[in-house]
């Protein structure tokens, strides 16, 4: 099993690029001991992973042995914090992690399984997740950069901080998971308000592929979804879901609902392991852009990290199965696969990103500009590939839905007009909607009509604003690692701001991941220091996006919000217009192992 474990690790990880087989063996054989540093950056990724994917697997396995959902949600408690226990067992041993963590793991499904009997093989999940993460965090403790260790030890206040965050990222984690395994628990994690604490999205993906499946024809129509019609009485064969939202993106993303369906009518599941698939995505995302950076910024914001994690917008998104934040990682895995010169891994991973949610499509001009021709040959490759299979899989009538019926709508907006149907959640809707458009709403609700005239016209400029940002980046000559990276996320910021309906849930997660990559730079810069942060409070807990409750009014709602838009799009234009300093000494790579 252990060869199994170490040769998956190793294509995984030969498939960006990071490492070899060579190094991955001369590493094994080495046996270095890694210090307190490493260890406890290595352990936060193992603790978070298995309490990820404990859930994840439980859900599979009781979905699997027919076992009733209430059953599991009974125990979803336990499922974490022994989650937490059997990977704290892993991180505090050198040798033999795997081994201890498997037992500790099975000790503790043991004991979940003499209190409720019938949620003993859900449980069984502890065990392998924990050895596995176990031996993947001793591995990554390996190949950390030594300099951790020393840092660690030098500066005993910032670690102490930094540990003090790390568990507040395993405190948020461990809830999310929680009520993602038991949704009747009181586990939501930023406000109570039943619009946003129970809200879904994966359901709209999930029913859409349903529709699909049974031969309707146009998967976008509002009369299918009460989010648009509050008339609608959506009827689905699949167990525990509920459809509410529509479905909006375009006809190749029905292709991984369907599959899902496809295995299993368990929808409990299928949200289980979209759960732990999503939040491993992004993350892998954010620490591999991290480190293909390197130096002292990839350093920050790779220690940034867990505060990504726990921003309102990116838990938002992982509740609700939003496929946004995986646009985005799968973008920026894109470009670092190109760097990297994999363009059949990048090509694969942007036609995925453009083919469900179109802005990505933006990171096309400067690729175009700078003749990657090999690049973009790959992209075109895997958008006709998927476009073929999904033809295959959905028929066309979703192509001619969508061109005929849908695009039009997210143009003119009627595509996101929940407040018409729900007119008692209006002031939430425009309060939440971050886009230009968004802007331009909040400006008209605070007493200023003019702005409804200005903003179909300030929509077009913005279109065209954006291919030119993104030829300036396609223009540059000599940028470092660091420069490329935050003008790749601040043009798909601003890309999705363009959107007419860009939710403050999700959205300003890229503001809070650019901001990381920022933060270093503002370095013996008080301005760019206050406003950063003024820019992070606003991003991290979106105030105004919702309601405040007895702490302020309604009327509070609008300009807190419309600063926070403000803000955002300020961050994602300073970071696609910033010049970093030339230290080509500070980005070149500062040791052999992953931080490159």
């Amino acid at each position: 099993m252990l060869d199994s474990l170490v040769t998956t690790v190793q294509v995984l990880y030969q498939l960006v690029g990071i490492i070899t087989w060579e190094e991955l063996i001369m590493d094994i054989r080495a046996h270095r001991s890694p210090g307190s540093g490493r260890r406890l950056a290595a352990g936060l990724v193992s603790t978070l992973s298995t309490i990820l994917w404990t859930h994840a697997l439980a859900g599979l396995l009781r979905s699997i042995f027919g076992i009733p959902v209430e059953v599991v949600a009974t125990v979803a408690v336990w499922l974490t914090l022994a989650a937490v226990l059997t990977a704290a067992a892993g991180v505090a041993v050198s040798q033999r992690a795997g081994v201890v963590a498997a037992t500790v793991g099975a000790a503790g499904a043991s004991a979940i399984g003499f209190a409720h009997p019938t949620a003993f093989v859900p449980a069984l999940a502890l065990a392998p997740t924990g050895a596995f993460f176990a031996l993947a965090g001793a591995w990554l403790a390996r190949r950390l950069p030594e300099r951790l260790d020393a840092q660690s030890l030098a500066r005993p206040w910032l670690t102490a901080a930094w540990v003090l965050l790390a568990l507040v990222a395993v405190v948020q984690v461990g809830r999310l998971s929680t009520y993602m395994t038991n949704t009747q628990s009181d586990w939501f994690l930023s406000t109570r308000e039943p619009f946003y604490a129970k809200h879904e999205c994966l359901n709209a993906y999930v029913y859409g592929a349903e529709l699909n499946r049974r031969g309707e024809p146009n998967v976008y129509h509002a009369g299918h979804y009460p989010g648009l019609n509050r008339a609608a009485h959506p009827v689905t064969e699949l167990a525990g879901m509920a459809p509410e939202d529509p479905f909006q993106y375009a006809p190749r993303f029905l292709l991984w609902p369907r599959a899902a369906i496809a295995i299993t009518h368990d929808y409990q599941a299928i949200r289980l392991v979209w759960f732990g698939i999503n939040v491993t995505l992004c993350m892998a995302a954010v620490l591999l852009l991290s480190f293909w950076v390197g130096g002292r910024v990839g350093a920050v914001s790779a220690l940034l990290s867990p505060i990504i994690l726990i921003a309102f917008p990116t838990l938002h998104n992982f509740q609700y199965g939003q496929f946004h934040f995986a646009t985005i990682a799968l973008a920026i895995l894109a470009m670092l696969a190109f760097a990297r010169r994999h363009p059949a891994i990048g090509g694969s991973a942007l036609a995925v990103s453009i083919l469900s949610k179109l802005f990505p499509a933006l990171l096309l001009v400067p690729l175009a500009l700078q003749r990657r021709w090999r690049d973009l040959a790959w992209t075109a490759a895997a958008g006709a590939v998927l476009t073929l299979v999904t033809l295959g899989v959905t028929g066309t009538a979703p192509f001619v839905a969508f061109a005929e019926y849908h695009l039009p709508r997210v143009a003119d907006g009627s595509a996101f007009a929940f407040g018409e149907a729900w007119p008692e959640m209006a002031e939430l809707l425009v309060a939440g909607n971050q886009g230009i458009r968004g802007i331009f709403d909040k400006l008209t609700a605070m007493g200023l009509p003019a702005a409804s005239t200005l903003s179909t016209r300030a929509g077009d400029s913005y279109g065209l604003a954006l291919l030119m940002v993104g030829a300036s980046i396609g223009l540059r000559r000599n940028a470092n690692r660091a420069e490329c990276a935050i003008a790749w996320l601040g043009l798909l910021g601003l890309g999705s701001l363009a959107s007419t309906g860009a939710w403050a849930d999700y959205v300003p997660l890229t503001c809070v991941w650019l901001l990381a990559l920022l933060a270093p730079l503002a370095s013996g810069r008080p301005a760019m220091q206050l406003a950063l942060g003024l820019c992070a409070v606003m991003q991290l807990f979106l105030p105004g996006t919702m309601p405040l409750g007895d702490w302020a009014g309604t009327s509070w709602m609008y300009p807190l919000s419309l600063l926070g838009a403000l803000a955002m799009l300020a961050t994602f234009t300073t970071g696609v217009a910033l010049r970093t300093p030339n230290t080509a000494k500070e980005i070149q790579p500062t040791s052999r192992k992953v931080w490159r």
